[in-house]
């Protein structure tokens, strides 16, 4: 599901010419008219306000509980046996009204077998201010309901206040 917040924009005047008429003057349509321009094109709504979330880093964790757990916990290597792991990142984003809200999709795909596993799943942080904020999260997954092998994990963010999304990351990990 892909929904997307667009701020509302001014209407835009336009001008219409009347065919066969060498000499008639363009038609200004009033600011505020909810007449169609008649040009043919449809208007395309505004960017949202904002910017995208930047995904600085990720990696598969034995676990994440916590901030700092990214660094704390990486590994290259997950054993099926420990159960849960997780995809852990770190990302920019900009607050509305001291909150960040976001959504993280992060796939797992194992060689060429396509993708074995996803999970989609958001959190709204209190944060105080509006000034861009790191942040930094995860999304767990069972080790024991994929295959042993190497795995490459997807992910993006999504800011929930304007629909930005951050470009896709990557990270390759083994699970035995």
């Amino acid at each position: 599901m892909d929904r997307r917040t667009f701020l509302a924009g001014a209407a835009t005047g336009g001008l219409t010419v009347s065919a066969g008429c060498t000499d008639a003057m363009p038609e200004l349509l009033p600011f505020d008219s909810d007449e169609e321009a008649g040009n043919g094109e449809e208007d395309s709504p505004d960017e949202p306000e904002g910017t995208d979330p930047t995904l600085h880093r990720m990696a598969a964790v034995t676990e994440w509980s916590e901030p700092g757990d990214l660094d704390a916990n990486r590994t290259g290597t997950i054993a099926q046996a420990d159960g849960r792991f997780a995809i852990a990142f770190e990302c920019e984003m900009e607050p509305r009204d001291g909150e960040i809200v976001l959504l993280a999709d992060v796939s797992l795909n194992h060689g060429n077998k396509g993708q074995q596993d996803a999970r989609q799943a958001g959190t709204t942080l209190a944060v105080g201010t509006t000034d861009p904020q790191t942040v930094e999260w995860a999304l767990g997954f069972d080790a024991g309901r994929i295959e042993a092998g190497e795995y490459l994990a997807e992910a993006t963010v999504r800011d929930e206040h304007t629909g930005r999304k951050s470009n896709a990351d990557i990270v390759t990990f083994t699970v035995e």
